[in-house]
């Protein structure tokens, strides 16, 4: 389940970053703050 959970996040990564340029870097602290969750747990 985790490569699965991490290709769902790559894709949406992937159209939020081709969509929204200007937010990468938020996304990208989003990303992280996930990954941490993710991690945590």
């Amino acid at each position: 389940m985790e490569l699965w959970g991490t290709w769902i996040v790559n894709c949406l990564e992937f159209l939020l970053w081709a969509l929204m340029p200007t937010d990468v870097i938020e996304w990208v602290a989003l990303d992280d703050a996930i990954d941490n969750r993710f991690n945590g747990e």
